[in-house]
């Protein structure tokens, strides 16, 4: 897509281009983390993506992407698939915030995520294939639909 038309995708879908401070900060964290081969499909991942909606502020982020059959995916072909835990401070107490692709590609940050830059005051730490996660959207399902979900 051009820039024209991801413009006009954002206004119409709501959100944004492009990931905010905060978000890049979390994203910056895993890039570092990840082995080298995975690090590049990662980074051309970040930068395929053409639309964030913030479906929930500070818990729920999900990128979307003009023409996804271009985009290099990971090795991890799941459904729902958390490629790294993220446990940063902001202020005294620690949030996490789970990275999670979609069939190998970046789809959202989930949890505690970070507003701007300045709410991410220090990365703790960075795990990589968490074996904890838990699915943010079926409790958001769950939340907002009760046993209709």
């Amino acid at each position: 897509m051009g820039k024209i038309a991801d413009l006009f995708n954002a206004a119409i879908h709501g959100g944004s281009r492009s990931f905010n401070s905060g978000e890049n900060a979390i994203l910056d964290a895993v890039e570092a983390e990840l082995p080298e081969s995975e690090r590049e499909i990662f980074s051309k991942q970040r930068s395929a993506v053409n639309l964030v909606q913030r479906q929930r502020p500070g818990k729920l982020v999900v990128a979307y992407y003009g023409k996804a059959s271009s985009v290099p995916e990971m090795p991890y072909q799941s459904y729902e698939y958390c490629l790294a835990e993220v446990w940063h401070n902001q202020g005294k107490q620690p949030r996490k915030t789970n990275v999670v692709l979609h069939n190998g590609l970046l789809q959202s940050l989930e949890r505690s995520v970070p507003r701007s830059e300045s709410e991410v005051r220090e990365i703790v730490s960075v795990l990589l294939h968490p074996q904890s996660y838990q699915s943010l959207p079926e409790e958001l399902d769950s939340e907002e639909h009760g046993n209709n979900a």
